[in-house]
């Protein structure tokens, strides 16, 4: 029996990134009108943890630089950095932090 839960514990980080990796199927690009629309998408979509409508924004030659140099490059890196922080609504009874314009 313990063997059998040391293989299932061993097994979930496998799992968990095979779930992670099938959820970060990026949406296509869409393009806003004006500067002003593009703000606009990315504060309602921060606010309402859509991980899709923010996504939707990021073009392939996207470029994120963080604090102490760290650097996140392409859509796909972009999409793993705010998939571990955009969350849906209440998820586990904790609740979503809102970002105002």
């Amino acid at each position: 029996m313990l063997r059998l839960i040391g293989v299932a514990l061993m097994a979930l980080p496998i799992w968990s990134s095979i779930a992670l990796a099938e959820d970060l199927k990026l949406p296509p690009l869409k393009r806003q009108p004006t500067p002003q629309a593009v703000i606009d998408e990315h504060m309602d979509a921060l606010n309402k943890c859509d991980w899709n409508r923010i996504m939707a924004q990021y073009p392939p030659d996207y470029q994120l630089n963080l604090p102490d140099g760290e650097v996140v490059k392409g859509r796909e890196e972009a999409g793993k950095l705010f998939a571990k922080f955009v969350k849906p609504f209440d998820q586990g009874g904790l609740m979503r932090h809102e970002v105002y314009a």
